[in-house]
């Protein structure tokens, strides 16, 4: 899909101040990282934990920098926290992992009250339940793993920030957790045969993703052994912005039904599709058109959206488990296909496409972008700080643009 550079000039500052607007606040983030530094000393300063070298790190959209506000205001923003041993005494199952994570837990009074009953994977503290802050709406998931290397993860994040990327190299990331669904739960000491999964290789491949032509990127690890939160910031590059997007539109579609298309979906579709592009319009356009091209069918005519940091999972492997969520996933990418076709129509107006734009992200946000940057154009044309760039592009040279009176309307 090709834009006109008109189209491109009234897309991006929309889309822009719409992403900006579903970042989670400064406030908010300063809440959640208190509670995850918390979290992870007190994890940190279990005797028993501690003697396998236990190191807590964040993990998921939070890393990523996609994370986004829910759509209603009342439900929680979810953190993901990963409690990782670099080595478990050697008679330790999968449960017996889970339960010493969970039991640390539950000596502290405080956590013991905030606890959900067990995940399949982790253990969630339900942290809005126990405040009246409106900035405590969230909830954390703990996830108990075991690090199969010698080397620490973020000695390892630090080395490869550094280097060439790749599988191989990727991999000495990949670490091993629970699943009380499985049959060896209880019985398999060998941690060889446990799930395996690999956040923070993919972080580092998605930040890989993320540089553009430009060679612009975002920084997003720190290094101790409670690894701190990605310093905030309301500076994203495009790939980031694209997925805020995405999410939003898909959490505006289906609400709060369970078999959504899941984040981790669509984040590695649009990281897979995105080559590059400097502004967000043309990286979106790019994205929802190509995505599905990276879906491919397997010798079961299964399903297949490969992790790229471990071929050997397919993210969409709970589709053939059940066909709701693969429904679903193709009935989004088709409404958003035509939703982004309508805002991208040649010589469409500035007023049409945000008219366009309320239910696809909601009329409240969209409204509210409207005014401001109504109102923020106006000051600007008031104070004759506007000039129109002899290329056409609004910008700080040029002859000043004539005032006009529609107010954000």
């Amino acid at each position: 899909m090709i834009l006109s550079e008109k189209t491109k000039r009234e897309l991006n500052p929309l889309l822009t101040n719409i992403a900006e607007e579903l970042d989670i606040t400064k406030s908010m983030y300063d809440s959640l990282s208190q509670s995850y530094k918390a979290i992870g000393e007190y994890l940190g300063g279990s005797k028993e934990l501690s003697a396998y070298n236990v190191e807590i790190h964040p993990q998921g959209s939070l890393l990523l920098g996609t994370a986004i506000r829910p759509v209603i205001d009342d439900d929680d923003v979810d953190i993901d926290l990963v409690c990782e041993l670099r080595r478990k005494d050697p008679s330790w199952t999968q449960h017996t992992l889970k339960h010493k994570v969970g039991g640390r837990l539950k000596e502290s009074d405080q956590y013991r009250a905030m606890l959900k009953e067990e995940g399949r994977r982790c253990w969630t503290l339900l942290y809005r339940r126990h405040s009246d802050n409106p900035q405590d709406r969230y909830h954390l998931d703990v996830l108990p793993a075991v690090y199969d290397s010698n080397e620490s993860v973020y000695n390892a994040m630090a080395t490869l920030s550094r280097s060439y990327h790749g599988i191989a190299l990727w991999d000495k990331l990949a670490m091993r957790i629970t699943d009380n669904k499985e049959e060896v739960h209880k019985t398999a000491t060998d941690i060889s045969i446990w799930p395996k999964t690999n956040p923070f290789g993919y972080a580092l491949w998605f930040k890989e993703r993320c540089v553009t032509t430009q060679k612009r990127e975002s920084a997003i690890f720190c290094s101790s052994s409670v690894s701190p939160m990605p310093k905030y910031t309301d500076k994203k590059v495009p790939l980031q912005r694209v997925v805020q997007i995405l999410k939003r539109h898909r959490d505006l579609m289906f609400q709060g039904d369970e078999d959504k298309p899941i984040s981790i979906i669509i984040t590695t579709l649009s990281a897979y599709a995105y080559n590059g592009e400097d502004d967000i319009a043309t990286a979106l356009c790019n994205v929802v058109e190509h995505m599905d091209s990276f879906i491919t069918i397997d010798q079961n005519r299964h399903y297949v959206i490969q992790n790229p940091v471990n071929p050997e999972e397919n993210f969409a492997d709970k589709w053939a488990e059940y066909p709701k969520r693969q429904e679903n996933f193709f009935k989004w990418l088709r409404k958003l296909k035509a939703d982004i076709e309508s805002i991208t129509k040649d010589n469409i107006e500035w007023t049409q496409m945000a008219i366009e734009m309320k239910p696809m992200f909601g009329d409240k946000l969209v409204s509210s972008v409207i005014a401001a940057q109504g109102y923020s154009t106006q000051a600007k044309r008031d104070n004759g700080a506007l000039k129109m760039a002899t290329t056409g592009v609004l910008g700080s040279v040029g002859s000043s643009v004539k005032a006009h009176t529609f107010f954000g309307k």
